[in-house]
């Protein structure tokens, strides 16, 4: 594996092994996984040398993101709902009201 800085100059590089089987598990440069798998793989990059932190099996990048959404307050959006149906509401009332003939002036 290779780092590049932004001129395409090699700055940092380590070397590793990949291996399929039926364990996961991270020991130094040897990287196990199963096939057809999805892993996050933790790398620190400190001066010119790389170093693998740690290996977890799916996507840990989409349970952060779930996290995030699941912290929304659900008020906020009953609230935002509310709000957007009354104003659709009496925007149709307005508009009916508007093509109605008017009684007064026949």
């Amino acid at each position: 594996m290779y780092v590049k800085d932004p001129k395409g100059n090699t700055a940092a590089a380590q070397e590793f092994e990949l291996a399929v089987g039926d364990t996961v598990s991270l020991a130094g440069s040897q990287i196990a996984v199963k096939a057809g798998g999805t892993y996050t793989l933790s790398i620190r990059l400190e001066d010119d040398r790389l170093e693998f932190l740690s290996l977890e099996e799916g996507d840990t990048r989409n349970g952060q993101l779930s996290k995030a959404r699941s912290g929304m307050n659900p008020f906020f959006w009953v609230v935002i709902a509310a709000l957007f149906l009354g104003v659709c509401g009496s925007g149709a009332w307005v508009y009916m009201k508007g093509k109605k003939p008017d009684k007064k002036n026949r």
